[in-house]
């Protein structure tokens, strides 16, 4: 059996005759069970609704109608939300050019009091139990609707208003249309200064930048930036997250310029010792046996991978800086892939039994690239394709050429990269594939994305789960004598936030 409905009932009425006969209406109706207690018009009441909870109050203003008025208006200026049903000896007409008035706003026919209170308006004459708890439903339903609706708002003002954050919104033709109190203070102006003029910065739909706060009086403040489209009061605007990341910018460029020190720091005794392990192998010290030979090779190759490593680190570092110089020179694409295979590859090969296959396109042109940097992205990526494919793989290198550029591909029949793996594959300190031992400084990926858009061109990756990957990137055709350079990383790489 279906529980009935309980509701809590303040009737109000100077004529107890009339608050009887309600109570007695209320008892009639079948679907809901009351609870109801009976006052006059009277201050008293006013802090009873004032202190207590009621599902609706029934107001008797037949005798006065202005005096019942001014009872709801008072009520709600002391802070009470129970709906109020007035009942009245008006006739329907006029109650139905007062509903009229609540639902146009029109302060000339309804009462403030009215639109603030009551949440309905009933005939006494013509008043019934059906009527009469149609009209209570529809009061409690409506109450509970805006108190949820109260209570969602006050959530999120307190959430905005103490939000780290600057949020604002901008409308669409880049006005700002509302701002918290963090935007307040990232842009050292009150609210009155910010809304109602220009944002400055372009809003795009789910857009993700760091912009710089030129502040006046303050030093310039490193920012990141979102934004996504919504609709605001009922037109298109961007709802727009700012957070302040000087510090953390600070401290990161803090981090790369050790790490930078550091490396360059080791790069002369490592150096120093691959050239004294070199004259160890060529029997400059005397002659060595198989078994020195092989310890030397692990001691060697050891040395190779620490001297990448830091390589890596001392470009990364430019790379931040905007300062990776680029030397270019027009290199011929075959005889230039071959001699980076048959170098320090060779022997990594080699110890996993791995196949390499090339296979080139013919009569392919020069191309004008940093032979250095270039060799470090096949090392990178050839590297990857022989660290993670299982012993006695099959590794293809592809060179093909199409109307703008020469395209180089290494692909491999590893374990390929899960989707979630590929989202952050270019970015900074990132290794795949944790089930495989693998050890770097994450850079590998990023640093070759970085060095192949330095050359105008592109790094791109595709994968399927447990069949291989394929990296390709392309370099542009184009003639160039020996030259040296320094160019910008591309924007797009080094300034979004993933």
């Amino acid at each position: 059996m279906t529980e009935k409905l309980h509701l809590t009932v303040l009737i109000v009425s100077d004529d107890e005759n009339y608050s009887a006969l309600l109570q007695e209406m209320l008892l009639a109706i079948p679907a809901v069970s009351f609870s109801v207690d009976c006052f006059n018009l009277s201050q008293e009441t006013l802090g009873i609704l004032a202190t207590h909870c009621f599902d609706v109050c029934l107001l008797d203003s037949a005798l006065d109608e202005k005096t019942g008025l001014a009872f709801v208006e008072k009520a709600v200026q002391l802070g009470c939300f129970t709906p109020f049903i007035l009942l009245s000896n008006q006739d329907s007409n006029t109650l139905f050019v007062k509903k009229q008035a609540l639902l146009r706003n029109d302060f000339e026919q309804g009462t403030q009091a009215f639109q603030r209170g009551a949440a309905d308006c009933l005939e006494k004459d013509t008043l019934s139990c059906q009527l009469l708890c149609r009209a209570i439903l529809y009061a409690t339903e409506r109450s509970q609707t805006y108190k949820q609706l109260k209570q969602d708002h006050n959530r999120l003002q307190l959430i905005l208003d103490n939000n780290a954050d600057a949020i604002i919104i901008v409308d669409n033709q880049g006005i700002i249309q509302f701002a918290n109190p963090a935007a307040e203070s990232i842009f050292n102006q009150n609210k009155p200064s910010l809304i109602g003029y220009p944002f400055g910065f372009p809003a795009l739909d789910r857009q993700k930048a760091e912009i710089d706060l030129c502040l006046s009086g303050r030093e310039v403040r490193v920012a990141e930036m979102r934004s996504v489209q919504m609709n605001w009061e009922g037109e298109l605007s961007y709802l727009v997250s700012i957070r302040d990341i000087t510090e953390r910018k600070r401290a990161e460029q803090e981090k790369e310029a050790f790490i930078a020190a550091l490396a360059h720091d080791l790069k002369t005794p490592l150096k120093a010792s691959q050239q004294v392990l070199r004259y160890l192998k060529n029997g400059f010290y005397g002659e060595i046996n198989e078994q020195q030979n092989k310890a030397l090779d692990e001691v060697f190759h050891a040395q190779q991978f620490l001297s990448h490593l830091v390589e890596n680190l001392l470009t990364n570092y430019k790379l931040q800086a905007n300062q990776l110089v680029l030397s270019r020179a027009m290199v011929q694409v075959k005889p230039f892939i071959k001699d980076v295979l048959n170098g320090e590859l060779a022997s990594f090969i080699a110890k996993k039994r791995h196949k390499v296959l090339t296979i080139f396109a013919p009569d392919l042109p020069p191309v004008c690239l940093d032979p250095f940097q270039i060799c470090r992205v096949l090392y990178n990526l050839i590297q990857n394709a022989v660290e993670y494919t299982p012993y006695d793989g099959e590794i293809t290198l592809r060179v093909n050429q199409n109307d703008s550029s020469v395209v180089i591909s290494i692909e491999d029949n590893g374990p390929g990269i899960s989707e979630s793996d590929m989202a952050l594959l270019f970015q900074p300190y990132t290794t795949m594939g944790k089930d495989i031992r693998h050890k770097g400084t994450g850079l590998g990926l990023f640093l070759s994305k970085n060095i192949v858009a330095l050359h105008g061109g592109d790094l791109t990756v595709s994968s399927v789960l447990g069949q291989g990957a394929c990296f390709s990137f392309s370099l542009p055709l184009g003639s160039g004598s020996n030259q040296s350079e320094t160019q910008q990383v591309n924007t797009s790489l080094m300034h979004s936030i993933g």
